[in-house]
């Protein structure tokens, strides 16, 4: 839930050039990470690994409710999202909030925005943040010396559109718990790409204000269908979680297909047997 905490600790956020700056990482330039997600959807030879290892790479970390922007117009840099949530925003005209995209840990902020000569509204923390930031003409290095490389960030932005299809569908659907149902499968599929062991109980820190503005309802209209669903015994909540106790009922009721994104690499360029 934003609080006035997490709004004084965003106005002590140190800012360059009207973008938010946030405090270095403790240790390491975030390499390993970026690394490590391009491996889950390939095995990276030695010239590409060597290739990511050279890129110039800022990690580090801000406070919840920070807006990365500030304001500016100006484009904010890519970032790998090592721990935590975002939010990308914009307000309508009747004064409503629009949530567009949930950043999760493991996504790349800013892909939607490559063809952009503007941001796509603002990009903000919704939990304590942990980047690794590289500037947006590093994906024009990528394009003309990685075509491996490339492949991936061309399947995750195609990956991001498939989301975004799934959600205008889902918005074509007037009933509430639908919705929230298909929001909640949404983020479990999504949080547990990457792990060994998937999980039902999912990391939740969002209000339901933000669970609304992302899916077309109003906070009282979320906490109604979640009382509605706890009571029917399909799913339990704790603090900053919701655990799925019904997942098939509830994939039943949202007509819904577990995944986990996992991509079609088969049309991915050849490796370098020289690696």
């Amino acid at each position: 839930m934003l609080d006035g905490a997490r709004e004084r600790s965003s106005s002590r956020t140190r800012k360059t050039f009207g973008l938010a700056c946030g405090s270095d990482a403790s240790s390491g330039s975030g390499t390993d990470h970026l690394v490590s997600r391009f491996e889950r959807h390939l095995a990276l030879g030695r010239t590409e690994r060597e290739f990511l290892e050279s890129l110039e790479l800022r990690r580090y970390r801000l406070p919840a409710a920070t807006d990365l922007l500030n304001g500016s117009s100006v484009m904010h840099p890519l970032s790998l999202v090592v721990s935590g949530w975002l939010r990308r925003e914009m307000d309508l005209s009747d004064g409503q909030r629009y949530i567009g995209q949930f950043l999760l840990p493991g996504d790349l902020s800013g892909l939607i925005e490559l063809g952009c000569a503007q941001p796509l509204g603002r990009l903000v923390s919704c939990t304590e943040v942990e980047l690794v930031e590289f500037p947006r003409d590093t994906v024009g290095r990528i394009v003309s010396r990685a075509p491996r490389l490339t492949a991936v960030l061309l399947t995750l932005s195609a990956l991001d559109q498939g989301r975004l299809v799934e959600r205008t569908r889902t918005a074509a659907r007037v009933d509430a718990r639908f919705r929230v149902l298909r929001f909640l499968l949404e983020i479990r599929d999504r949080l547990n790409q990457g792990r060994t062991v998937p999980t039902d109980t999912l990391d939740m820190p969002l209000s339901q204000a933000e669970i609304g503005g992302y899916i077309g309802l109003t906070n009282v209209s979320v906490s109604k269908v979640m009382v509605g669903l706890e009571a029917d015994g399909i799913l339990r909540r704790g603090e900053r979680t919701v655990h799925l106790l019904d997942p098939d009922r509830a994939c039943s009721e949202a007509a819904h297909e577990a995944r986990t994104d996992l991509p079609d690499t088969s049309w991915f360029p050849a490796g370098d047997h020289a690696d």
